[in-house]
């Protein structure tokens, strides 16, 4: 089974469309142990070598979520490759999400 991903990407000049769709491969032993750990107060690290697929298994976590009735407004999703942010440091990043889980009651985070 493959789920869609749908991504911002640097357009071709002129180009209208500026999203790319992408295949992610299910990777169900690593996103079933993700979800063991879904409700608990526990803090998870993921932690891996460069593109060994961190990234596309949150996605796949937040794909997830998705399906179990979490809405969008309620997921936190950040890329800290992003030029979006470029120079944040950790007071930043806290009131980053500070101020989206306030003002949206989001208390499900996709980082």
């Amino acid at each position: 089974m493959t789920l869609q991903c749908v991504h911002n990407t640097i357009a071709p000049k002129g180009s209208a469309n500026n999203m790319v769709r992408t295949t992610l491969k299910k990777r169900d032993l690593y996103l079933d142990r993700m979800i063991a750990f879904q409700d608990t107060e526990m803090i998870k690290i993921m932690t891996g070598i460069r593109r060994c697929g961190k990234s596309s298994l949150m996605k796949l976590m937040a794909n997830h979520l998705r399906e179990q009735g979490i809405q969008d407004e309620q997921i936190i999703e950040m890329n800290f490759e992003s030029m979006r942010l470029p120079n944040m440091d950790a007071r930043g990043f806290y009131e980053y999400v500070k101020e989206r889980l306030f003002a949206r009651q989001a208390y499900v985070s996709v980082l």
